[in-house]
Parts: C-alpha cells; sequence; structure tokens
C-alpha cells in the first residue's frame, strides 16, 4: 500500500520536474529563470525521497526531505526579500512592517529543521514554540488586516477594502479552527467553521463582482460565481447537518 503510494508521487514528481524545466527553458529573461529553481530543487528531493523510500533507506529519506525544505525557504526568503525591495523602493514602510513576522516564520522553520537541539524535560508544561509563533503571526496579520481594511473604508479604496477583509477573515479563520480543535465548539449543534468559510466564500464571491461590476468578466466570470455557489453548498451542508442532529 505505502509502495503504491510512493510510486504515485514519485510519478508526480517527475512529471513536476519535467514541466518546470519545460518552462524554465522557454523563459527567456534570467532573472526568471531564477525563480524556477527553488521548486526544482523542492521536486528533486520528492524524487529523491519516494525513492529513498520505496529501497527502504530512511535515513537517506530524512535528508531529501530537508532538501526540500531548503528548496521551500529558499523561495520563502527569496519572495520576502523582492517584498522588501519594492517596499523599500516605494517607500512602502507599512506593508514593509507587515513582512517582518513572515521573517520569523521562515528563521524558526530553517532553526527548528536544522538547528533544532534536543532539550531536556523539567516536568512542566511548555508550550511548542511553533504554536507561539503560529498565533503571533494570526494576531498581527488580523490588527494589519483591521487597518488596512479600516483604510479602505476612510478612503473609499476597494483594493484596500478587498486586501483588509482578505487579511481581517482569513486570520479570523485560523482562530476559529483553533477554537474548533480545542472542542469549544462541541455543544453546537451546526459546525461553526464550516458554516462560516461557506459565509466567507458567498461573500468574496460577491465582492469580487461588485469591485469589477462595470468592467468586461469573460470567463473570470467563473470564478467568483463557482466560489458563491461552492459557499452556499457548504452552508446547506451545514444547515442540513444541524437538523440531522437535531
Amino acid at each position: 500500500m505505502n509502495n503504491n503510494f510512493n510510486i504515485k508521487k514519485l510519478g508526480v514528481s517527475l512529471f513536476v520536474i519535467a514541466l518546470l524545466l519545460y518552462f524554465m527553458m522557454k523563459t527567456p529573461s534570467l532573472n526568471s529563470k531564477i525563480i524556477f529553481i527553488p521548486f526544482i530543487i523542492c521536486a528533486i528531493a520528492m524524487v529523491g525521497k519516494n525513492v529513498t523510500l520505496l529501497c527502504g533507506k530512511k535515513d537517506l529519506a530524512i535528508t531529501f526531505s530537508k532538501l526540500f525544505t531548503i528548496g521551500f525557504l529558499l523561495f520563502w526568503f527569496g519572495f520576502l526579500s523582492v517584498a522588501v525591495f519594492v517596499c523599500i523602493r516605494d517607500k512602502n514602510y507599512n506593508t514593509l512592517v507587515f513582512t517582518l513576522p513572515f521573517w520569523i516564520v521562515g528563521i524558526f522553520v530553517a532553526k527548528r529543521r536544522f538547528f533544532a537541539k534536543q532539550s531536556k524535560k523539567d516536568g512542566r508544561m511548555q508550550i511548542p514554540t511553533g504554536i507561539i509563533v503560529g498565533s503571533i503571526l494570526v494576531f498581527v496579520t488580523l490588527i494589519a488586516g483591521i487597518w488596512i481594511l479600516a483604510q479602505g473604508v476612510m478612503n473609499a479604496d476597494g483594493k484596500l477594502l478587498f486586501a483588509g477583509g482578505f487579511f481581517t477573515f482569513g486570520a479570523f479563520t485560523f482562530v476559529l479552527a483553533a477554537l474548533t480543535a480545542k472542542g469549544c465548539f462541541e455543544h453546537y449543534k451546526v459546525d461553526v467553521l464550516g458554516l462560516y468559510i461557506g459565509i466567507l466564500f458567498v461573500v468574496i464571491g460577491i465582492g469580487i463582482i461588485a469591485m469589477i461590476y462595470n468592467q468586461r468578466f469573460g470567463l473570470w466570470i467563473v470564478i467568483p460565481v463557482m466560489m458563491i455557489g461552492a459557499g452556499v453548498l457548504q452552508i446547506i451542508k451545514c444547515i442540513k447537518n444541524k437538523k440531522n442532529k437535531e
């Protein structure tokens, strides 16, 4: 069973490598070619990991797993570096501050993956560092989203409204997910998180259409319509589940 799964993943990884190399060769700009490197590293790491797992070499599989993390971090820090450069160039220091939590998360991932040391437990309950960093990131994203949303309302700027709403409601989704995982909504007869996601999809879909109502949609109209449809189906599903529980 596991071998069949690894073989399928190996096939997908090889296909991804071929696809990435094809588009990389077709890209004329050297700067654009560099963008493909982290993804190719990740794909090669997945090939090596699945091959070593098929051969029963778990130690080598761990090495390839770390190689995948290296590729991911190259993309993560590369993207952040470009974002910081653009913010400084455009003197957009508010957005520059917003990138700080993402730098913290990237550094934390690198430290935990490559420089983590086993610590002795002293019997006291310890909160995992990942939860602390994740909580800080969600909190900062929520505050930044509310601030951007307020700026959009004051300036009547549709783009700011959309960005602020995205960050605010996106961060709130993580809050609800954490509360759901903790069992805070077990006594409710409705799936709170599922209902919230359904409503969010409907609101986003309607918001996209409202933002560009005076422009030609073309086939792009399918995207917000599908989001609205998926949201409505999710809401109906949650309501039906509530009736079944009753």
